[in-house]
């Protein structure tokens, strides 16, 4: 995972797949980055290098957005497989995730 930061936005660029054997690492490369966001007011998970999700990666995203509508900021999901976008919609997160 690296991270981008602009005026207003911190774009996390996950580069693997957010599996029970990635997201103890990236939960912490993630909390860095967000500690280091400041003022950002919008968060944008890029997920288009990664190809499978499982129910700690879903657990692992649905962290970042309850980390970020804690500090007031917006929370968006971008570059999502068809077959990512159909697991965000089986477990009614799209709209949460900035999706719709």
């Amino acid at each position: 995972m690296h991270y981008k930061k602009d005026d207003v936005t911190l774009n996390l660029v996950f580069e693997e797949d957010l599996t029970s054997t990635t997201v103890k690492h990236l939960q912490k490369q993630c909390m860095d980055a967000l500690d280091k966001a400041g003022d950002a007011a919008r968060v944008v998970a890029d997920i288009s290098q990664v190809e499978m999700i499982d129910s700690q990666g879903l657990n692992f995203l649905l962290g970042l957005y309850q980390d970020a509508h804690d500090h007031n900021r917006q929370f968006k999901v971008t570059g999502a497989s068809p077959a990512n976008e159909r697991l965000f919609s089986f477990v009614n997160l799209r709209d949460r995730f900035g999706m719709a």
